[in-house]
């Protein structure tokens, strides 16, 4: 008796149609997808590297393609496949493709589409700063508790042992572009400082929070030839007064109560001896009304005083980005339970966001990624979007200035 006989794979293809209808979204990167085509691979040699990441890039710009099995699903018809020049993904193979890929090979794109980004609009306050402004921060993200390598242990739990499975990406933020620039994934036991640490880069300008203040990381910060500004901790060390600064009349209308040269008499404040350092005090009103003070420590003695606090203010896009990949977008679910493949996920949503914001030519919002996913499925033409999205853009910005204007109206009221 005969056997079956044996299904012909089908060949694939030497080069992805990069502007073929619903793929013109990723044009930037056409070049660095084809050099993804020589990349070292897993053995099933069915699936090449560029094809995993616009197969991802699909899944980010479609929420509702959330799992490994969704993704193989939506090329599972010969129409997707011949519109996106793709082959079939079976989750399987994806799987294994997510473990082993060098998420490496993705920097050199990430940092590509960075340079293409247009700075954002800003306070002319910012113009006098040589060195990129970079906001660094991490959020969490849980995972099963299964993912060993994830496994963080809650603070004050009475169990010492790690019981709760939860990842931590660390961004770096170019507060200026309003996108981000690279990205660090841990389990929850790493530092933030150290994580910091490991990914410092010559000639910026970083903007932290009370989270990554640690004396010897900063004096790192400083020998890698870059600057900072930290919100102190409450109840942190007393620092001795080396010379009081006058403040300006701006300075005082900005909120600030003090400007200071200082030392750190303590012994953990020991690497940051030589620097000359600056403690700028100031108040400000949460949403309530309720009035704050903030402590931040700089080694740029060069700035007035109001630009340093205004500094520490637009560290606040970090926090708008995580709320827009985590909430708006609806980034949570990863496809992968290894640190490579999370990684991997990761940079590619960082790739996915940088294309969007050299489409729409600023910092995306939730209506630039629900017409982003009209173009990658079909739906609407590329250039049709954009122009949608252009008149969306000006009527927000008649109702923010229309707003703004009640407003005054009703303070001089």
């Amino acid at each position: 008796m005969a056997g079956r006989p044996r299904r012909q794979r089908r060949p694939v293809p030497d080069e992805p149609q990069i502007l073929h209808a619903g793929r013109r979204l990723f044009r930037p990167i056409e070049d660095q997808l084809r050099a993804l085509r020589a990349a070292p691979a897993h053995g099933n040699r069915e699936l090449f590297y560029d094809q995993v990441v616009v197969a991802h890039l699909i899944a980010f710009f479609n929420s509702s393609v959330e799992s490994l099995r969704r993704i193989e699903d939506v090329f599972e018809s010969p129409a997707v496949r011949r519109r996106l020049h793709l082959p079939r993904v079976p989750k399987s193979t994806l799987s294994d493709a997510q473990r082993v890929l060098d998420p490496e090979w993705l920097r050199p794109i990430i940092a590509q589409l960075k340079r293409q980004v247009p700075t954002l609009r800003h306070d002319p306050r910012l113009e006098g700063l040589v060195k990129e402004l970079i906001a660094v921060d991490g959020s969490f993200f849980a995972v099963a508790p299964r993912v060993l390598w994830a496994l963080y242990n809650q603070p004050n739990a009475p169990d010492a042992q790690p019981q709760k499975g939860c990842l931590r990406i660390d961004l770096h933020f170019d507060i200026l572009r309003g996108v981000p620039e690279q990205a660090a994934v841990s389990g929850g036991r790493l530092a933030e400082q150290d994580a910091l640490v490991a990914h410092l880069q010559p000639g910026k300008f970083y903007v932290v929070d009370r989270a990554l203040q640690g004396y010897q990381h900063l004096a790192q910060i400083v020998a890698a030839e870059s600057d900072f500004v930290v919100r102190l901790r409450e109840g942190a060390d007393v620092f001795d007064i080396a010379t009081e600064r006058p403040l300006a009349l701006s300075d005082r209308q900005a909120g600030l109560t003090r400007d200071v040269q200082v030392t750190i008499p303590s012994f953990r404040g020991r690497p940051l001896r030589q620097v000359p350092l600056r403690m700028v005090e100031f108040r400000y009103a949460d949403r309530s009304g309720e009035v704050h003070a903030a402590r931040l420590l700089t080694n740029r003695l060069d700035l007035p005083a109001e630009t340093v606090a205004l500094l520490y203010r637009y560290r606040w896009q970090i926090e708008l980005f995580f709320r827009w990949l985590k909430c708006l977008v609806g980034w949570k679910h990863f496809f992968s339970e290894s640190q490579n493949g999370v990684t991997l996920q990761t940079y590619i949503a960082l790739i996915a966001t940088l294309l969007l914001a050299i489409e729409v030519g600023a910092q995306p919002s939730v209506y630039d990624y629900a017409m982003a996913g009209h173009v990658v499925s079909g739906l609407i033409p590329l250039d049709e979007a954009k122009l949608i999205l252009e008149r969306r853009r000006r009527e927000r910005q008649r109702a923010q200035q229309r707003a703004a204007l009640r407003r005054a109206q009703k303070n001089q009221a």
